[in-house]
């Protein structure tokens, strides 16, 4: 046998490694792996090919809704299952022990006390589950409305921390609605071209307090005419009588001058499923450390803004866009300078 026929027969069984040192199997073929059962070592490419097994099935196992149902009580069944199906002895126990050792390390339990889902909540950063599909992503930013909160109808799993809890529990959510008129003419006005807005003294408070002129950013004349208290709750059962009434307080205070409006819209913040109220308020019994515990992320995968996370000026427009760029600035975890785009 010629010397170049033996160079070339050793190649075949000899694994060649480019661009050292900066390949990474460099390093890993430098590591010593020791195997108690036979008191030998154990080539590191070996366990190179159960650590990207490995790999592939907890990529696998992340991708599960976690809703999915598994006849497995915990993790550990399903990963018994699929330990089984590698064959031989020697590389059944060197899968199980690479497989164990990333899902126990990673978990920061054994796989017997999770979850058969687990990995879908452990590995891949966490999951959205709705009636209309699911998303995947590193973190999620929840900015769903107190009022929804606190109805309780989105689920978290794992479930959200007491304190968490008692936060949404503790700060109220206050209900204002509106009633919206369209005119063709803006007979409330002293000329053509000037904004007037009016109130309302009625022995019912709450009754129509506030009509504001909102014609000039509505583009034709619009008043927008507010509710509070109890006289929320009557808009949410009888909203034409409702409109009735405000057109009754418009036409006792303009007398002649008042004409019939031309259409209509109503708010339902206080019954709309995506708000179930307008905006949080302080009722009796919160305190500042409620508002903190709000805005405090969960497992530092799931954050939370809107208004009602911030402790001052909490239900403004401006806290809520500015708890936006908190979070983002959190998600990044670094300070940057984020700014609104004027348009």
């Amino acid at each position: 046998m010629t010397a170049w026929t033996k160079r070339r027969k050793a190649a075949k069984t000899l694994p060649f490694i480019e661009g050292v040192p900066a390949n990474p199997l460099y390093h890993l073929v430098r590591v010593k792996v020791f195997d108690q059962h036979t008191g030998r070592g154990v080539n590191p490419l070996t366990m190179l090919y159960f650590l990207r097994r490995a790999a592939k099935l907890a990529e696998r196992f992340s991708g599960d809704s976690l809703t999915t149902s598994h006849p497995e009580a915990h993790l550990g069944e399903r990963l018994d299952t699929e330990i089984s199906q590698v064959r031989g002895k020697a590389s059944k126990r060197r899968f199980r022990f690479m497989l164990r050792t990333i899902i126990d390390l990673t978990a920061a339990k054994e796989s017997e006390l999770l979850d058969p889902n687990g990995l879908a909540l452990n590995l891949e950063g966490v999951e959205v589950v709705t009636n209309k599909g699911s998303q995947r992503g590193s973190h999620v930013i929840v900015t769903v409305p107190l009022g929804v909160l606190k109805a309780g109808v989105i689920s978290f799993r794992p479930k959200l921390p007491p304190r968490k809890i008692q936060a949404i529990n503790n700060i109220g959510v206050g209900v204002v609605e509106k009633v919206i008129l369209s005119f063709d003419d803006p007979f409330w006005r002293l000329s053509k071209t000037q904004p007037r807005r009016v109130f309302y003294i009625s022995d019912a408070q709450g009754e129509f307090p506030a009509f504001i002129d909102a014609s000039d950013s509505a583009g034709r004349p619009v008043l927008v005419a507010f509710l509070t208290g109890e006289h929320v709750h009557l808009l949410e059962t009888d909203a034409e009588a409702m409109v009735d009434r405000a057109s009754q307080i418009l036409k006792s205070i303009f007398g002649d001058k008042y004409r019939a409006q031309t259409s209509v819209h109503v708010t339902n913040w206080g019954t709309d499923p995506f708000s179930l109220g307008s905006y949080s308020t302080p009722t009796v019994g919160v305190t500042a450390e409620h508002y903190e515990q709000l805005a405090q992320p969960v497992g530092k995968r799931v954050l939370f803004a809107g208004e009602a996370t911030y402790r001052e000026h909490a239900g403004f427009v401006e806290r809520a866009m500015g708890s936006g760029i908190r979070e983002a600035r959190r998600l990044l975890g670094r300070e940057v300078d984020l700014q609104l785009n004027p348009s």
